[in-house]
């Protein structure tokens, strides 16, 4: 869009094993109704070349905050689903003065996902990311069939029946760019994001799944637990 980007533009993060093709269908409708809307492609996924040794959240939220200050967007509003709502949560604390609202969709580490054990971590990672290279280099060919599809998404997807196979190949095309899976995988599992949550100045708010398949809504119970009164 090319609205005013005062009082700020709005930027969305995208999960993991996506990018910013993920939000392709809402972009338009939303520089509609917004002005300006940046979607960024996470280090390490999409078209972003990895920063530093694994996922260290924070250099990533610093990266993430110095690409916007490029672009010229000094201040803006974040809205970021998954990996990408716990990344845009550390950049608004350790950046409060950039972020004028946070909204996240489906956040990982609201509710932390702690494992105690190393080897069963990267053990997930690397099953993580066989699935992903598997989905990538079968799955467009094999999205025109429905039980195909059923087969791919069951895990992510409520009701994988109702993906068209353009949503699936669609689905598919965010993923091609994802070099650092496992890595990020490894930094969401070990990422509480509940004190950064109670500190933050400004408002944040939330949008949930009743059936999100990778992140219960019973998440929300956290979230209001920290921040009292948050909108969802």
């Amino acid at each position: 869009g090319e609205g005013d980007p005062t009082p700020a533009p709005t930027v969305l993060v995208h999960g993991l094993s996506s990018s910013h093709a993920c939000w392709t269908r809402v972009l338009p409708h939303w520089a509609e109704r917004e002005g300006r809307v940046i979607a960024l492609d996470l280090p390490g996924f999409g078209g972003s070349d990895p920063v530093g040794e694994g996922y260290d959240v924070e250099l990533v939220a610093d990266t993430m905050a110095a690409a916007l200050t490029e672009v010229g967007a000094q201040r803006f509003d974040l809205v970021g689903h998954s990996l990408g709502g716990l990344l845009s949560t550390v950049l608004a604390d350790r950046h409060p003065d950039r972020v004028r609202r946070l909204a996240l969709v489906a956040a990982a580490g609201v509710d932390p996902m702690w494992s105690s054990h190393p080897a069963q971590v990267a053990a997930m990672g690397g099953v993580a990311d066989r699935l992903m290279r598997a989905r990538r280099r079968y799955g467009p060919g094999l999205a025109a069939r429905p039980r195909a599809r059923v087969l791919m998404f069951s895990s992510v997807v409520a009701d994988p029946e109702r993906l068209s196979a353009d949503d699936a190949r669609l689905l598919i095309a965010c993923s091609q760019g994802a070099r650092r899976t496992s890595e990020a995988l490894a930094s969401v599992m070990a990422t509480d994001l509940r004190p950064r949550l109670a500190r933050l100045p400004m408002p944040v708010g939330a949008a949930w799944g009743t059936e999100d398949r990778l992140i219960a809504a019973t998440a929300l119970d956290e979230l209001h637990r920290v921040r009292p009164g948050s909108q969802v």
